[in-house]
């Protein structure tokens, strides 16, 4: 009796593990595509125009859009805002 429990319990285990293993590799096989913008923040420093710059980011934020980095050439430049978000 102790044997067919332990063997029972075995089976089930491997059932278990067998499941599981699939799940995750059916998962790891979904592709996620992005899509990308690149934006020039010409909002200049007053609290006016970063005002501003914050409500456009939020909008962009609104619709999925993630800022991933920033950059400037120079400081005669605006700075480019990198943004992505999932493919539609």
């Amino acid at each position: 009796m102790k044997s067919k429990l332990v063997l029972g319990v075995i089976v089930l285990g491997t059932i278990g593990i067998v499941a599981w293993n699939s799940r995750a590799q059916s998962q790891r096989g979904a592709r996620v595509s992005y899509e990308y913008q690149v934006i020039y923040d010409f909002s200049n420093s007053d609290q006016k125009g970063q005002e501003e710059g914050l409500k456009n980011l939020n909008q962009l934020g609104s619709q999925g859009w993630e800022v991933v980095s920033v950059t400037t050439e120079s400081a005669n430049y605006a700075p480019k805002i990198w943004l992505k978000r999932v493919k539609r």
